[in-house]
């Protein structure tokens, strides 16, 4: 009976130390674990973002939400993958097996993975950015935000379009307050016996006394074309990007009493109407 005490106490006398062995290990581990999460919180925090953004310099708000989506998920990434290795996973065939799901998962998601990078895409290339006014596919409006999969659109009459950032990249886009001056034209149309050169005069000297009218670059008048019923003059001149439409209307007005004062006239279409006399 002594002896079969005995051999019961050193078996659990050696699964105690096996497992005070194994809880130490394992408590080492998660102490480990701790500290590399502890680390990252701190680059991620004080080093990562602030590193990059200083590569980075005029980044709008949604420009920097995307950047630190990416730095978050990297440095996230590379935490769970070392805290997998502490823990005695063996990554590689972890690895393999998610790779087969990626392929699965990624024919499933093509769409979303594309709109993903082309977003990554446009912070990096910042052709458009938050209140630029930008035309896509017959499309005008105003950019309210830019997302990770998706960039929203307000039109002038208050409508939202979300357009997928791969359509961003993938189309022709116009941004019309990408600079800071812009150029507006008036078509003016002046009768065929009027003096062309005078006309020329009366504009250009209406140009230079409108405030928000640029003087370089320089506004010109050309002859635009001959037709019916007038000579038609192209009047280009350029404005600030935000007095562009307001200047655009002052100089129209302007240009129209200055035409009334010097007595050049601005001819509308009209119909001769020739009838034959009875009995020709």
């Amino acid at each position: 009976m002594e002896h079969v005490l005995m051999s019961l106490w050193e078996t659990i006398k050696l699964n105690l130390e096996k497992g005070l062995s194994l809880g130490m290990k394992l408590g080492i581990r998660l102490i480990g674990i701790a500290i590399l999460i502890y680390v990252a919180r701190f680059i991620k925090k004080h080093l990562g973002f602030k590193r990059i953004k200083k590569l980075v310099k005029d980044m709008d708000e949604n420009s920097e939400a995307i950047l630190r989506s990416l730095i978050t998920y990297t440095i996230w990434g590379i935490v769970i993958i070392i805290s997998l290795n502490i823990l005695g996973v063996r990554i590689e065939s972890l690895i393999t097996s998610l790779g087969l799901m990626s392929v699965a998962i990624g024919f499933a998601a093509q769409a979303t993975i594309s709109n993903f990078i082309s977003g990554v895409m446009i912070m990096f290339d910042r052709s458009i950015r938050i209140g630029d006014v930008i035309e896509i596919n017959g499309n005008l409006g105003t950019i309210h935000s830019i997302g990770i999969l998706s960039t929203r659109l307000q039109t002038f009459d208050n409508i939202l379009i979300r357009v997928p950032n791969r359509e961003m990249l993938d189309s022709a886009v116009k941004n019309y307050t990408f600079f800071d001056v812009r150029r507006f034209e008036i078509l003016v149309g002046i009768s065929y016996s009027t003096d062309i050169q005078k006309a020329r005069e009366v504009i250009l000297r209406t140009l230079e006394n409108i405030e928000l009218v640029l003087d370089d670059p320089a506004p010109s008048v050309r002859v635009n074309e001959f037709s019916d019923s007038s000579i038609n003059l192209l009047v280009r001149a350029w404005a600030k990007r935000e007095d562009l439409f307001t200047a655009q209307d002052i100089a129209a007005q302007a240009i129209k009493e200055a035409f009334d004062k010097e007595g050049i006239e601005i001819p509308f279409p009209q119909l001769v109407v020739h009838m034959a006399k009875e009995g020709a």
